[in-house]
């Protein structure tokens, strides 16, 4: 089987954890990453991955003109191993989904679609010009794929074209993002069972911006006085958020940390918290879950859906500081009935059962499109 891959978002490690492990499974792995001119994010990846600069800065507000562009550079450059191909995997509906398409064409393969936060969120209301040119991409996919049944439906949602609404329900699948195995290898593999703490410790951890919301966590708490720790772990991008979070005295900041100590952090709280905005997946969820970590999460958006409300924590309605203090409170009321389940949910995030069903839905697309 031979896969090529066009992603030009590669800041996140997961990739890399994907088409290792489909190389490690015998999937031929092309990888190509078209970028702007001058563009030195991906200088440390020219040696394993295609990276090719297609386009300028600017040519991103004129989608026709950008894909016209790429599609020219790798047709010109990668002419062989596109021929070669048994199917071909966009990682975005606008970056890269509109180039796999248009390549799908000149090549005659079978493509499959990754829908990303951005797609949803962001860059359907830049492109919204484009709507029937989304459409078309949207109904040539065999398999239109996404992390979360949460992005899933608000996806979904937001379609007005009748047909293209019917074809992306009946043609999409859900193959969440996978964390690492180191992850499952605390314990010595025992089950992890914990009980509360007197003052909880609540941990987030995560680039701390905006979107990630934690001001509104420590407001919560402030609010409504719950006696509890709050861990912020990650970088810090803002200095006006830092300032602002510098004054609740129940909040501990710390920088960011190498995996082997976030590990002891998941595993020493108590609950997980994450209220972003959006996410897309939000993979710090299943590594706390993976230590026996209760999690609060934000509804309609990330993992929201992937578990029954309860089963190893509750959503938030962030619109409301006061659903922050009632889920807490559940959480904290139903914490030994809840944290167990925590470890045996997180196994179905790794990365060995997630690679199998990508490679699954490679192979029933090939056998299907060899048929027509």
């Amino acid at each position: 089987m031979n896969v090529i891959h066009i992603n030009s978002y590669f800041e996140t490690n997961l990739y890399e954890e994907i088409y290792s492990r489909l190389r490690d499974n015998a999937i031929i792995t092309n990888v190509i990453i078209p970028i702007r001119f001058g563009d030195s994010r991906y200088d440390d990846k020219k040696d394993k991955y295609n990276v090719i600069e297609c386009y300028n800065k600017i040519d991103r507000f004129f989608l026709k003109t950008k894909i016209k562009k790429e599609v020219k550079a790798i047709k010109s450059r990668f002419n062989s191993i596109l021929q070669n191909a048994d199917i071909f995997h966009a990682h975005s509906l606008y970056s890269n989904g509109t180039v796999t398409y248009e390549l799908s064409l000149i090549y005659k393969k079978p493509f499959v679609l990754t829908i990303r936060n951005s797609d949803i969120n962001n860059l359907a209301k830049l492109y919204k010009m484009h709507n029937s040119y989304k459409n078309l991409i949207l109904r040539s996919a065999k398999s239109i794929i996404f992390v979360s049944k949460a992005g899933r439906d608000k996806f979904i949602k937001n379609i007005r074209n009748v047909m293209t609404k019917e074809y992306v329900v009946s043609h999409s699948t859900i193959i969440p993002n996978g964390i690492s195995n180191s992850f499952f290898s605390t314990n010595n593999n025992e089950p992890i069972i914990k009980k509360i703490s007197g003052n909880p410790k609540l941990l987030f951890v995560g680039r701390n911006d905006k979107n990630k919301n934690v001001l509104y966590v420590a407001k919560s708490i402030q609010k409504f006085n719950l006696k509890c720790k709050l861990s912020v772990v990650g970088r810090a991008v803002n200095n006006l958020l830092e300032n602002k979070l510098s004054k609740y005295n129940f909040v501990e900041r710390i920088d960011a940390l190498p995996v082997e100590k976030i590990k002891i952090m998941y595993y020493n709280a108590d609950i997980f918290v994450m209220c972003s905005k959006t996410e897309t997946f939000g993979l710090a969820y299943i590594e706390a879950l993976s230590q026996g970590t209760p999690i609060l999460y934000t509804k309609n958006t990330g993992i929201d859906g992937t578990f029954p409300e309860g089963k190893v924590g509750f959503q938030i309605n962030i619109k409301s500081k006061k659903d922050f203090c009632n889920k807490y409170n559940y959480l904290v009321d139903y914490y030994e009935k809840i944290q167990p389940n925590c470890q045996k949910e997180s196994y179905l995030f790794s990365w060995d059962q997630i690679i199998v069903k990508f490679i699954e839905l490679y192979a029933e697309i090939i056998s299907s499109s060899k048929n027509e």
